[in-house]
């Protein structure tokens, strides 16, 4: 009897770290290879949701205006990117832990940013060295 248990626990505990992990998961949209923008939003906050341009890096961060309509503002950079758009090549990364653990990296030169800013209201990508 103890056997059958511990195994059915096994089988409990072996389905639900899955799902656990998919919680946890930022969810992006799946764009045709040379789509141009992309939609990325954190597995904590509905309200983290990000519009990325994934040719020249540009990220809008959708907010909620005082009449309740929701609109995108644009995330300013401290030293932005200097490409000439021609193809997909920035990605998002958001934590599945915190919002400030929100990254753009440039997937051909691996120049990275990270958002920072006391709210995501005022946020801005910041180099990372």
């Amino acid at each position: 009897m103890n056997t059958r248990l511990g195994t059915a626990a096994l089988i409990v505990l072996g389905l639900a770290a899955p799902l656990a992990a998919q919680r946890s998961a930022p969810s992006a949209s799946t764009p045709p290879v040379e789509a141009r923008y992309e939609i990325v939003q954190s597995p904590l906050n509905l309200r983290d949701t990000f519009r990325l341009d994934r040719w020249s890096g540009r990220t809008d961060l959708l907010v909620e205006q005082d009449t309740k309509a929701l609109v995108w503002r644009a995330v300013p950079f401290r030293d932005p990117p200097t490409v000439t758009p021609s193809g997909p090549r920035f990605q998002i990364t958001v934590s599945g832990v915190s919002a400030k653990g929100t990254y753009l990296i440039d997937t051909v030169t691996g120049r990275t940013w990270v958002l920072m800013g006391a709210e995501l209201a005022d946020a801005t990508w910041v180099p990372v060295h």
